[in-house]
């Protein structure tokens, strides 16, 4: 029952059935206020809890994009350093292997590639005719280490680029030109590499 003023009461101190009703009108009106007061700040409780989670939520998932992202600039950065120190590394020896005498690289890699080609009747190297002498030198000393007894034929071709380099035998072909052979020896570097990374980890 709700408190009201005892000023409120007739002097003879009797309420009318009316004025009680009145009153416990007032009453369950104020219950029913309260109640939903209540309920109201019930609900806002918990929506400002659903809102800091999905706040929460919110920063997580910002935060995990960051990273993600942060890591695919990392990866696209460090490919970029690859791909500028391979670059690099091509020029390099693209520069050591392109001074270095003609006969000498020549006949070096003559001697790798005639061992595999024993048996054959015949080898052309056809060559610009600028390294005509440089490619009959090196095959001179590959003759002169009595390694390699295949009959071997060098041949001009100014339609040829300056470091060319083709080795015919038979149906097969085998390009020997300065890049070929600079890129070769980057793929040994690389696998190289790989060797050691793997026995490292061991």
């Amino acid at each position: 029952m709700a408190f009201f003023d005892a000023g409120a009461l007739p002097p003879d101190g009797v309420l009318k059935a009316e004025d009680l009703a009145r009153l416990r009108k007032t009453e369950e009106i104020e219950i029913a206020a309260r109640r939903k007061a209540a309920q109201y700040l019930r609900r806002a409780r918990q929506g400002s809890g659903h809102i800091r989670r999905k706040a929460r939520e919110a920063g997580y998932a910002e935060a995990l994009f960051s990273f993600s992202e942060a890591i695919r600039r990392l990866d696209e950065e460090r490919g970029r350093l690859q791909a500028d120190q391979e670059s690099r590394l091509r020029h390099c020896l693209q520069q050591i292997v392109g001074r270095m005498p003609k006969e000498e690289w020549l006949s070096h890699v003559l001697h790798e590639v005639l061992g595999e080609l024993q048996g054959r009747p015949e080898i052309v190297i056809m060559v610009h005719p600028d390294h005509l002498d440089a490619i009959t030198t090196a095959i001179a000393a590959v003759r002169r280490r009595g390694e390699h007894v295949v009959p071997i034929r060098p041949e001009p071709n100014p339609r040829m680029c300056e470091h060319d380099c083709l080795v015919y035998a038979g149906p097969d072909v085998i390009d020997l030109s300065l890049t070929v052979v600079v890129e070769e020896m980057i793929a040994a570097l690389h696998i190289a590499g790989a060797v050691v990374r793997t026995g490292g980890e061991n």
